[in-house]
C-alpha cells in the first residue's frame, strides 16, 4: 500500500524560492539560454513534490523521494516513533515518524499517519511504534540527505543564473531606440531617457574620459553598461566600449555615452542624434 508524503508549507516556500529567484534572473538577463536554468531546477524540484511517497509492501518499506529510492526490510525494523527533527530527509513535512531499523534510521512523514502505522502493524505486529527499547541507533546516511542535495544545487543554481545573467545580458550592446519626442538606450541591467529639448551638445569622441567608480551596472571585458562617476562630466549613464569611439550625449546636470564594437555603428548613431537636435 502507498502512502504520499505530507507537505508543509515551509517546504513549498524554500523550494520555491530559487525557482522564483532564477525566473525573475532570466527574465532580466534578456538572455534566452539563461531560461535552462529555472528548467533544470523545475526538473529537480518538481519531482520530490510530486513523487514523495512510502509503500509498504509484504517484505519492504519503500521510500521514494523524486528520483531517490530507499528500501528498508520490514524484518530489519526494530521501532517506529513520532519525530519533529528537522534533519533533512525523504520527508516534505515536520510531522514525522523515525523509522528504527537495524541499518540506522529515515525520517518520513504520511500524510495518512495513522493508515501508515496500521498497515505496519499488519505487517510486522512485533514492531514497538511508541519507542525503541535500550539502546541508540546511528544515522543510515544515504537516503537523509536528499533535500539538502537538492537545496544546495539549487541555491548554486540561483547564484550561477546571477551571475551569469549579470554577465552575459550586461555585456550585450545596448538598443537605442531615437524617436522625435524622445530617446532611450537601454540594456538588461539600466537604461536611460531623455527628450531631444534636454540635449545640450552631442559629439563624437575618439579619447576615452577616465571613468571612475560605478554607481550600478557591469563592467567587464571592456564592455561599460549602467550608470558610472566619469571625470569631468560627473555621473551619468555610459554603454560603450572601452577605447572605441563613442558619442557623448550632454544633458544638463546627466551625460549618456554611447558606443559599439563597429564604428560605423556608432557613427550613424551619432547622425541620426545631430539630425533630430537640430531640428
Amino acid at each position: 500500500m502507498r502512502f504520499a508524503s505530507k507537505i508543509d508549507r515551509w517546504v513549498i516556500a524554500v523550494l520555491g524560492l530559487p525557482l522564483v529567484s532564477s525566473v525573475i534572473g532570466a527574465a532580466t538577463s534578456g538572455v534566452p539560454l539563461i531560461w535552462l536554468v529555472p528548467a533544470l531546477l523545475t526538473a529537480a524540484i518538481l519531482p520530490l513534490l510530486l513523487w514523495t511517497d512510502y509503500e509498504v509492501t509484504a517484505s519492504d518499506l519503500r521510500i521514494r523521494c523524486g528520483f531517490f529510492r530507499t528500501t528498508v526490510p520490514l524484518d530489519a525494523l526494530l521501532a517506529v516513533r513520532p519525530s519533529r527533527s528537522p534533519l533533512s530527509s525523504p520527508a516534505l513535512s515536520l510531522d514525522r515518524l523515525d523509522v528504527q531499523h537495524r541499518g540506522g534510521h529515515v525520517l518520513i512523514s504520511p500524510r495518512d499517519r495513522e493508515g501508515f502505522i496500521a498497515e505496519l502493524r499488519q505487517r510486522v505486529p512485533g514492531v514497538p511504534i511508541d519507542g525503541l527499547p535500550g539502546g541508540t541507533v546511528g544515522n543510515a546516511g544515504g537516503s537523509s540527505n536528499t533535500l539538502v542535495v537538492v537545496l544546495v544545487l539549487a541555491s548554486l543554481a540561483v547564484a550561477l543564473t546571477v551571475v551569469v545573467g549579470v554577465t552575459v545580458g550586461g555585456s550585450r550592446p545596448p538598443i537605442v531606440e531615437i524617436g522625435p519626442g524622445r530617446v532611450t538606450v537601454r540594456n538588461a541591467l539600466a537604461t536611460a531617457s531623455f527628450a531631444p529639448a534636454e540635449v545640450v551638445s552631442v559629439s563624437l569622441e575618439e579619447r576615452w574620459p577616465n571613468v571612475g567608480r560605478r554607481l550600478y551596472g557591469f563592467a567587464g571585458g571592456g564592455s561599460l553598461r549602467g550608470r558610472f562617476r566619469v571625470d569631468g562630466l560627473g555621473d551619468g549613464y555610459v554603454f560603450a566600449e572601452r577605447d572605441r569611439p563613442f558619442v557623448l550625449i550632454r544633458t544638463g546636470d546627466s551625460f549618456v555615452l554611447i558606443g559599439f564594437h563597429d564604428a560605423t555603428r556608432t557613427r550613424r548613431i551619432y547622425d541620426d542624434l545631430r539630425k533630430l537636435t537640430a531640428r
